[in-house]
């Protein structure tokens, strides 16, 4: 019963996300977080979704921080949902501006995942083409193309999720 709960908490949290109903996604996903304290795949994939909704809530570093606690659940294991964080992860450091750690948790990524349906090069190249400001050497914005590449890299990864 508790793990129907969990399920019926994370969807209803997807969904409020998607409405962007960021606070009501994150009471609904924490909820289900807790009910599923037992499974520790089940926790770090709504610490993940967690991480998403305040990612899109515009709160970098706590998006971030659960994303740490993401991995954290899963005690170092290699899985794929450790791919999922990572994705995520490298999507809020884009968005936040900080390239050079996007591009370190993506070929972190690679090297876990070689051979997933992703095209990790492209993503790469559209890294390194992220437009830098005069001499400072400080970021000024992700191209549309890099931020299309993290999106379609994030939702092959929710595909797979289903």
């Amino acid at each position: 019963a508790e793990g129907d709960l969990s399920a019926i908490l994370e969807r209803i949290g997807e969904v409020q996300t998607v409405i962007a109903k960021y606070d009501d996604a994150l009471a609904s996903l924490q909820a289900a977080r807790d009910q599923a304290a037992g499974d520790r795949v089940a926790v770090a994939r709504l610490y993940r979704k967690i991480g998403t909704a305040l990612l899109l809530k515009g709160s970098y570093a706590d998006a971030l921080g659960s994303l740490d606690q993401a991995l954290a659940a899963l005690g170092g294991d290699v899985h794929i949902e450790s791919a999922r964080i990572g994705v995520r992860m490298g999507e809020t450091l884009s968005r936040s501006g900080n390239y050079p750690r996007a591009r370190e948790v993506l070929e972190r990524y690679s090297q876990i995942f070689p051979h997933g349906s992703i095209d990790v090069d492209r993503i790469r190249q559209t890294l390194d083409a992220a437009p830098v400001s005069g001499n400072s050497g400080k970021t000024v914005g992700l191209s549309p193309d890099a931020r299309r590449e993290f999106y379609q890299l994030a939702l092959t990864l929710a595909e797979q999720d289903r």
